[in-house]
């Protein structure tokens, strides 16, 4: 008989390949209230439905356009927003209607590096302090344990101890986004939500970013929610990938699957759109230009979402809402798949 897992299991590190995250039908809503008399008229459906599951050691990235609610997806994985409906189990244990209290030994292995390095860190705080915060929070250590705990996570994310001392204003781009992540690692979590982690930097700092990502994954079994809307980026570090579209996953694969393979015409729309030597031996042909703008998540589209940008839309798409179909490893939702 299988024992119910207690909050101290929580702690415990998953071998890899187990699964670690499992989000179920997830939704969340912001309402829209009148400017004068406050009543409610209606609500954005950022994020409708979505599934997906995450293992140890695992990086499942998230692409889409901007607004298309990966960052929300993020944070409500995170609990950091409140959903609208669904449910999200960690590591065995349901987090959707845990309370707050009961919700903070599941802080330590659920954490969050933020898009942009200079406003995610507190300009009056030392480097020291802010890697240090959340260590003191959980009472994890303290005095000089804490300080060598601080200088380990500042030589693991490629600084000097010496930068401690300095503050956020004094560093690059580039550096700046490692203290993020060096604070991020400093409770030892098994998840990090990457919410589009390079897209501030330049391009040559963005290439030294993951490359340190991928070092951190291997050396501490780390598994990852990559977000971004760069979908080369998201090709080179995922393992798998889920491509949005107006709230909703319209496609899961593997990297290699959804590379060479696509099935949904949004997702090949996008790869068309990532620079590569001879876009033809991938057999995209020429670049695919969606015409028309996204739908308002306030008022999606009937059926499928993407049908008013789809150049093989017919009356079935606004008629019914295509499901998530496939094989074991790669999923789409439509009615019209590329390759059918």
């Amino acid at each position: 008989m299988t024992s119910t897992p207690t909050v101290d299991d929580v702690h415990t590190r998953l071998a890899p390949g187990e699964e670690l995250l499992r989000v179920e039908d997830l939704s969340v809503e912001f309402p829209i209230h009148s400017t004068i008399l406050r009543r409610r008229l209606g609500s954005v459906k950022a994020v409708a439905g979505i599934s997906f599951n995450l293992h140890a050691g695992e990086t499942l990235g998230l692409v889409g356009e901007s607004g298309c609610g990966k960052s929300t997806t993020g944070l409500a994985v995170l609990r950091l927003i409140e959903h609208s409906g669904g449910s999200i189990v960690f590591h065995g244990r349901d987090l959707t209607d845990m309370s707050s209290s009961a919700m903070r030994p599941f802080r330590r292995e659920m954490q969050i590096v933020l898009q942009d390095p200079q406003s995610s860190l507190d300009p009056r705080l030392t480097v020291r302090s802010i890697i240090s915060e959340p260590i003191r929070v959980h009472g994890l250590a303290e005095g000089k344990k804490l300080k060598e705990r601080v200088d380990e996570l500042l030589e693991l994310v490629g600084l000097r101890p010496a930068h401690g001392t300095r503050f956020p204003h004094e560093f690059s781009g580039g550096q700046r986004q490692r203290i993020g992540i060096a604070r991020a690692l400093a409770l030892g979590p098994q998840l990090l939500v990457l919410d589009e982690p390079v897209s501030a930097l330049d391009v040559s700092i963005q290439a030294q970013i993951v490359n340190l990502l991928e070092r951190l994954q291997d050396e501490l079994d780390l598994a990852y929610l990559f977000i971004a809307h760069d979908l080369s980026v998201v090709n080179h570090i995922s393992d798998r990938i889920a491509v949005m579209y107006l709230g909703k996953i319209v496609e899961i694969g593997t990297r290699d699957e959804l590379d060479s393979a696509p099935r949904h015409p949004y997702t090949k729309a996008l790869l068309s759109a990532v620079p590569v030597p001879n876009p033809t031996s991938r057999g995209l042909g020429q670049r695919i230009v969606l015409e028309g703008d996204v739908p308002s998540p306030a008022s999606p589209p009937s059926g499928c979402r993407f049908r008013t940008r789809c150049w093989k839309a017919q009356d079935v798409c606004a008629a019914v809402e295509p499901v998530l179909e496939g094989d074991s490893t790669h999923v789409s939702a439509c009615h019209f798949p590329e390759g059918s």
